[in-house]
């Protein structure tokens, strides 16, 4: 995001330590300068918010990560489905406590690499349910299928993994 914009001011949650470190070493390898780096909990933003409210939120929610078997075959073999449940669970606690932290007008959009359903559209349908002053964006992306919510990369089309996402809008 900072070599495509490098006049924003970039905040960068994770909950992990060691995999913040990871982003601060690529960041610093491109020798990008206009981030905040906050060690966090995204179920929990009152612990680490400082009273910021943002215009646009990057929200790749921790998954299942379906879409990368391809690549990473044993996935099948580690994800049994109270895994989902509880990353599902997760995904919505996030996504509700990220509805409150951007801006009238602003977007937020919702991404996942995994193809299941309810990792994806049936929590943007939830999410709207409960949130109604919130809009889906329609974002036309050649290599994405249209879903009810949101657009979906299945895994293997153009020798890519499975990708999921839902921009949104936030209308009052």
């Amino acid at each position: 995001l900072l070599e495509l914009q490098p006049a924003i001011e970039l905040d960068i949650l994770e909950k992990e330590a060691h995999r913040l470190e990871l982003v601060k070493g690529n960041l610093n390898r491109l020798n990008l300068k206009a981030y905040r780096l906050i060690e966090g909990d995204a179920t929990q933003p009152k612990t680490w918010l400082q009273g910021a409210k943002y215009d646009k939120i990057l929200l790749d929610v921790p998954c299942s990560a379906a879409g990368v078997v391809r690549r990473n075959p044993d996935i099948k073999l580690l994800r049994q489905p109270q895994h989902i449940k509880q990353l599902t669970d997760l995904q919505q606690q996030i996504l509700q406590q990220m509805a409150d932290l951007v801006n009238t007008g602003g977007q937020i959009l919702y991404a996942t690499c995994s193809v299941f359903r309810s990792e994806n559209e049936r929590q943007i349908k939830k999410f709207l349910q409960q949130q109604p002053n919130f809009k889906t964006i329609d974002l036309d992306i050649r290599l994405a299928e249209k879903c009810l919510h949101g657009q979906q990369i299945i895994t293997g089309s153009g020798d890519m993994d499975g990708f999921y996402y839902c921009l949104l809008e936030k209308t009052a």
